[in-house]
């Protein structure tokens, strides 16, 4: 197997394992900070100007779509829209939310990416990935994902991808984050044992969510693979939960809790869009009122029409 897609097919194991476990927590772990109705309302108006497509109902793909938080009021709004994410557990949730509300064609598919843009061609006005779910996708195949998004795309479609500004988080110190409620405790270093791997710890967040009577502390933290990339440090960030122990800095074990995602870096991520055949690549948010440029990148790509 070429080590792209078998380093691709690692990722997306490892990524599913986790999201099926953490799908009940999610919704607790990353609230709406407004409404969500809001939200898609702007990114439709966006997505209409940009594209400037006519029809009042747009043909959308949402990759990575969690729960639904973007894709049940795209739904709602009146839109065509096919939702795509790895896990099932996700997608019970999601499908549970939606029951009685949606028309019957409304498609909500469990798979990995590349497998599922292989359906369509000349497709859709626009394709969004929201949420940092592209960092969980290695950088060495974002060539070929990228090239597959744009040939899904309708001629003069729309790409909108979100990430987390890594470079913003590693330059915090200790301390509270109150714009989402977080602690973060300064970890390094300190070498944390992996299964083949020593890796130092640079920082963790920790933050509580509940469900039901059940609590647990979810734990972001960051580490180095220790190589370079472009010239630029390459930065790996892994989560878990933790629902038996305190959290000490210095001993947090790998485990089937935990994932693995990739942070690529804006002028990186555009390079690799142009080279897809992207025009129009650009850091652009879809409304600075509810989409923010502060502790998030968001990359804007057209689909030429000739």
């Amino acid at each position: 197997m070429d080590a792209r897609y078998d380093e691709y097919s690692r990722a997306v194991a490892e990524t599913k394992v986790f999201y099926d476990k953490f799908a009940l927590y999610y919704d607790e772990f990353v609230p709406p900070k407004e409404s969500r109705t809001d939200r898609v309302d702007s990114l439709v108006a966006y997505i209409k100007k940009k594209t400037s497509c006519s029809n009042e109902r747009l043909r959308l793909l949402e990759l990575g779509c969690g729960t639904g938080s973007y894709t049940i009021p795209l739904v709602q709004s009146g839109h065509d829209v096919i939702g795509v994410d790895i896990s099932d557990g996700m997608r019970e949730i999601g499908i549970k939310k939606m029951e009685g509300r949606f028309p019957p064609d409304f498609e909500y598919i469990t798979s990995d990416w590349l497998s599922a843009l292989q359906k369509w061609r000349n497709e859709f006005d626009c394709i969004l990935c929201i949420g940092n779910s592209l960092s969980h996708n290695p950088p060495s195949i974002l060539p070929t994902l990228f090239s597959d998004i744009f040939n899904a795309l309708k001629p003069g479609g729309l790409l909108i991808l979100n990430g987390r500004r890594i470079e913003r988080e590693l330059d915090m110190i200790d301390g509270v984050d109150t714009s989402q409620g977080e602690t973060c405790r300064s970890g390094g270093p300190a070498r944390v044992q992996g299964k083949e791997l020593q890796i130092v710890l640079r920082f963790m967040f920790m933050t509580k969510v509940a469900h039901l009577q059940e609590e647990k502390t979810a734990i972001t933290f960051y580490t180095y693979d220790n190589y370079e990339r472009d010239g630029r440090r390459f930065v790996c960030h892994r989560m878990l939960l933790d629902d038996s122990r305190t959290v000490e800095s210095n001993s947090i074990p790998y485990d089937s809790w935990a994932t693995k995602t990739y942070f690529i870096f804006e002028d990186q991520l555009i390079r690799v869009l142009e080279g897809a055949g992207f025009s129009g690549v650009r850091e652009e948010s879809p409304d600075e009122n509810h989409f923010r440029m502060e502790k998030n990148w968001y990359v804007v790509a057209e689909k030429p029409i000739a």
